[in-house]
């Protein structure tokens, strides 16, 4: 028996940029939460900014953790939806929110673009990588997944022309009809049309992916027999 060397479609540079980014997020919360209160408290600032700052501001920190916990366990265990949720988040809110603290709001002072370039280099550098890395999966599944599916048809095959002979003359249809109504279904990520992977189905992971993180699988099941007995 042969052994099968199977090449991993993880991306070590984007479990590089996704650690870096880690740590500078760190001291880039510590700046935000400075600055914000530097702000609010010692200028003069615009009504509507002094409302919107403190909020952006604590959105990015939340969904920060959030996304950079979904680019890591994804890039690494090689999961589809985790890492298209990864994409999706860094795209927006974060790459937005980044801009308007940075370079666009009123009140901006010179501390706010220089801790606001280098996150913004970082998401820039992982929505690339980490949508190539999602598309890469998602080959490497789809091929998976078909192997397996002709491996079980071949089985089937086998198995009823041993039937076959073991009968007698006549070949059952039982066994094509199991094999078809039998089918695996697809797994998260997979395609179901054999094409290259676009932007919606990396959306569509990226939905299955956030919905497993907010709601894990005990919550969703708890809800689900509670509305049951309602």
């Amino acid at each position: 028996m042969g052994v099968r060397l199977i090449e991993p479609a993880s991306s070590p540079g984007l479990q590089q940029l996704v650690y870096y980014n880690f740590l500078y997020s760190l001291i880039h919360a510590v700046f935000v939460a400075g600055l914000v209160i530097w702000k609010v408290d010692g200028i003069d600032m615009n009504p509507i900014m002094k409302f919107i700052v403190p909020i952006f501001s604590g959105i990015w920190v939340l969904v920060e953790a959030i996304r950079l916990w979904l680019g890591f366990s994804g890039n690494l265990r090689e999961r589809v939806p985790e890492l298209a949720a990864f994409v999706l988040l860094t795209v927006f809110p974060q790459i937005p929110i980044m801009l308007l603290l940075g370079f666009i709001a009123v009140d901006r002072v010179p501390a706010d673009a220089v801790t606001a370039a280098p996150q913004l280099v970082f998401l820039l550098l992982e929505a690339v990588v980490s949508f190539r890395t999602v598309r890469a999966l998602m080959r490497k599944q789809t091929a998976e997944f078909f192997r397996a599916c002709q491996t079980d048809v071949e089985g089937a095959a086998r198995a009823g022309a041993v039937s076959a002979a073991d009968e007698g003359p006549g070949t059952p249809a039982s066994w094509q009809s199991h094999a078809g109504s039998d089918r695996t279904p697809l797994p998260d990520g997979v395609l179901d049309h054999g094409g290259e992977p676009s932007i919606g189905d990396v959306a569509s992971a990226a939905g299955t992916g956030l919905s497993r993180t907010l709601f894990p699988a005990e919550r969703r099941g708890s809800r689900s027999e509670l509305l049951k007995e309602d």
